[in-house]
């Protein structure tokens, strides 16, 4: 995430942004990221870090493709938004596992 400070800007330029994209009209939505930034959008395969800084870039072994996490994750949740808005589930691979109890 950064500093404390770094957060902070971050908070403030989020309310900001929030409060201005209602005032203009537009539909304003929360939703969990889980697994946004791990599983490979449209197709849900597990991705791992790669490059030299391994934090920014992920691979995907099952199609052989580098990406970026944030792009991954943008993408993500653009397709948890666009289900929403057509009245559909979260996308399965990106939903929570649900834990068994026996």
């Amino acid at each position: 995430m950064g500093t404390a400070s770094s957060v902070g800007k971050y908070a403030s330029f989020q309310k900001f942004a929030v409060k201005k994209l209602r005032q203009l009209g537009y539909p304003i939505i929360f939703r969990s990221e889980h697994n946004t930034s791990q599983k490979f959008p449209m197709v849900g395969h597990q991705t791992s870090f790669a490059g030299a800084n391994r934090m920014r870039i992920k691979y995907c072994s099952e199609l052989n493709i580098h990406i970026h996490r944030d792009l991954m994750a943008a993408e993500n949740m653009a397709d948890i938004a666009a289900a929403e808005l057509f009245g559909l589930q979260r996308p399965s691979y990106l939903r929570k596992a649900v834990s068994q109890t026996v």
